[in-house]
């Protein structure tokens, strides 16, 4: 390790690998460039989802490709969601470390060192980054390391957090359609917050199978009997397992750290409140970034979100939080009313002002319907699978 680099990035997770990337692929290659990973086992053992309308460098690995997706109902009705110029993939996350190593391998001035950022400190002419007791300069710091407290430091911003927990799982028979992704499965109790299911089939024989929820009580149990009750499967073994955690606030996070420190990924505001999408905004935030320092201008320009996504973000925080149980209802209400690509262009923030206003009036009609519709005074019986709260 030297003692001076032009760009270190503390974290070696998605959005600090993901940076490091864009760099070893632009012009900017010719700096040097010192990567700090704590660890890598919690970004390779996840899978990582992203829609795209446009070629992007990781479909090369994607475990599966999907341009057919569906949502089933409470009831067991499915809703097809056929996606135009978008496609959905997903990654394995074994994979995308791999390959961008490889490329950061491949660069003669990048390297990464498995250490613990202590400190990063601005001065007058760079950053000073102390890691395991060494002080390193930089000309650039960038910062994804991301503490609880990064999304409301002052008590303000509402901050939900969405647990998951998956089983990739081999089945005996063939029992699934590769050519269909189920990005909700929503036969599962909300218990007043938003609950559900997704299947992402890899072949016939092989899937992932994933639980979503605000609540992380019982997802073994959960995950065992949906496999079994609900998609009839009883031959399966499980081949791996991911879990973790997403932070979704509505707080504005500052991407200037200092005059030569920048904010990024989880702690730069990448997560999309709304969706808790993050990969392909971290991809295109690494781009803008590479894109100034290629001009030799500061970073901190780089496109934010305006305040109408940043207020639908928030509208759709609240919800979750006190009326959880709409999300399922407003997410058959949006892909019923809105061609899929238009849904996913707004969540880009990509959308013109009249597709805006169509998604927002759907939203509405959706919402007030919920609004008049009397709450049951009984809850909803839940399926003997799902009754106890245990992990």
């Amino acid at each position: 390790m030297q003692q001076r680099y032009d760009i270190i990035i503390a974290g070696g997770g998605v959005a600090g690998l993901s940076l490091a990337y864009a760099l070893t692929q632009s012009p900017l290659r010719d700096r040097s460039i010192l990567i700090v990973e704590r660890s890598i086992a919690q970004t390779a053992n996840r899978t990582l989802s992203y829609w795209a309308d446009r070629p992007t460098p990781f479909d090369a690995i994607a475990a599966r490709s999907w341009d057919r997706l569906q949502m089933i109902h409470e009831d067991g009705s499915a809703q097809a969601i056929g996606l135009d110029e978008y496609r959905y993939h997903t990654v394995r996350g074994e994979d995308f470390v791999a390959f961008v190593h490889q490329a950061i391998a491949a660069c003669p001035h990048a390297e990464i060192v498995t250490g613990t950022v202590e400190a990063i400190e601005d001065g007058a002419h760079g950053a000073a980054v102390t890691i395991d007791g060494q002080r390193v300069q930089a000309t650039w710091a960038f910062d994804s390391r991301f503490r609880p407290s990064d999304c409301d430091p002052d008590g303000t911003a509402r901050t939900l957090y969405q647990h998951f927990k998956g089983w990739e799982i081999e089945t005996a028979e063939p029992v699934f359609d590769p050519g269909v992704a189920t990005l909700f499965d929503c036969r599962l109790p909300q218990r007043g917050e938003w609950r559900f299911f997704y299947v992402l089939p890899y072949t016939e024989r092989r899937a992932l199978v994933e639980v979503v929820a605000l609540s992380r009580d019982g997802f073994d149990m959960l995950l065992r009997g949906y496999i079994e009750r609900t998609l009839g499967i009883s031959q399966y073994r499980v081949l791996a397992k991911e879990a973790g955690v997403t932070p979704l606030s509505d707080w504005r996070f500052p991407r200037r750290a200092g005059r030569h420190v920048m904010t990024i990924g989880v702690r730069g505001g990448q997560v999309k409140p709304s969706s808790g999408y993050a990969f392909q905004r971290i991809q295109d935030d690494s781009a803008a970034i590479v894109r100034a320092l290629l001009h030799d201008e500061d970073p901190f320009g780089v496109r934010e979100s305006r305040w109408f996504p940043r207020l639908c973000d928030a509208g759709t925080l609240r919800v979750m939080d006190q009326r959880g149980e709409w999300l399922n209802p407003l997410m058959a209400g949006l892909f019923a009313q809105n061609p899929p690509d238009r849904i996913l262009r707004f969540l880009d923030e990509r959308a013109g002002w009249i597709e805006r206003l169509a998604v927002g009036a759907s939203v509405l009609s959706v919402l007030v319907r919920q609004a008049l519709t009397p709450r049951p005074a009984v809850p909803q019986p839940r399926p003997d699978w799902c009754r106890t709260t245990s992990q």
